[in-house]
């Protein structure tokens, strides 16, 4: 049950690590209670309670509905940045300021919380499918 607690904490404080940043802008998952992150943190509150019954099934369940979530989001994000890339780059030709606006657009970056919520999610996923016992027999002397 350890991983599962370690995982669901990573997942948690992952919501408000950096995910996407605009030159020196930063934006997190959580965005003041709007948004997807609101959603993990909550699942991550259900993984923790799952984790409490000793309920490996309904934790690893919902550890893969948060996998699911993120990456859905993350797919979104970069489908989102590339789109906005591409219109800057298409709408500013012939604007004297072309090369402000394509370097603005081009500082659109993902940042490492995304990273951060996936070791989260793997980590609860690890624990409730791997028992205690098996882990003790992997690594006993």
């Amino acid at each position: 049950m350890g991983l599962i607690f370690i995982g669901a904490a990573v997942l948690a404080a992952g919501c408000f690590m950096p995910i996407v940043s605009i030159g020196v802008l930063k934006f997190s998952y959580y965005k003041n209670g709007h948004g997807d992150g609101l959603y993990v943190l909550i699942l991550a509150g259900l993984i923790l309670l799952g984790a409490l019954g000793k309920s490996r099934p309904i934790a690893g369940f919902l550890g893969f509905i948060c996998l699911g979530l993120i990456s859905f989001d993350l797919y979104m994000a970069t489908q989102k940045i590339s789109e906005m890339q591409d219109k800057v780059a298409h709408d500013v030709q012939g604007n004297p300021f072309a090369g402000l606006a394509l370097a603005v657009s081009n500082s659109v970056s993902l940042e490492w919380g995304w990273g951060v919520m996936y070791l989260g999610g793997i980590l609860v996923l690890l624990g409730a499918l791997l028992s205690n016992r098996m882990l003790k027999e992997q690594y006993a002397d």
